[in-house]
């Protein structure tokens, strides 16, 4: 029994000081609460759908797996029970209200070949965007 208390003491002490010095550090970060009630109301969820060729792009817009491309390069044939004709994709990303006017800030990915996009607020508000798409410079 003694030499049990021997082995475990010096571990009960070691993971005793880890798990102070842990809570130590935790009392360090900023109240991520408050951080959140402050800037939600600056984030919006921004939806999009868009209409693409079914029958032109079987694997969406990923490229060819490496092991097909060696048979068939880089266009592939069609797949059996594949749609055809056009199909609309939905896609979800997020964006950041910048301006006092709602002028939004997102990336280019999010609304790239968009037929359709609407901007959701914090408080579950649905809103067409007005204006065009602008580059960064």
């Amino acid at each position: 029994m003694e030499r049990m208390t021997r082995w475990f003491a010096p571990w009960l002490v070691l993971m005793m000081a880890l798990l102070s010095a842990q809570a130590a550090r935790a009392s360090d970060l900023p109240d991520f609460t408050a951080l959140v009630k402050q800037a939600a109301p600056g984030v919006v969820n921004i939806s999009t759908t868009s209409t693409v060729s079914a029958s032109d792009d079987p694997f969406g817009q990923q490229d060819v797996p490496e092991i097909f491309r060696r048979f068939f390069g880089d266009q592939m044939p069609p797949m059996p029970g594949a749609p055809s004709g056009e199909e609309e994709r939905k896609s979800l990303g997020s964006g950041f209200i910048i301006r006092s006017d709602g002028y939004i800030l997102t990336n280019a990915h999010v609304v790239k070949n968009a037929d359709k996009i609407m901007v959701r607020l914090n408080d579950r508000r649905d809103f067409r965007p007005s204006c065009g798409l602008r580059p960064a410079h």
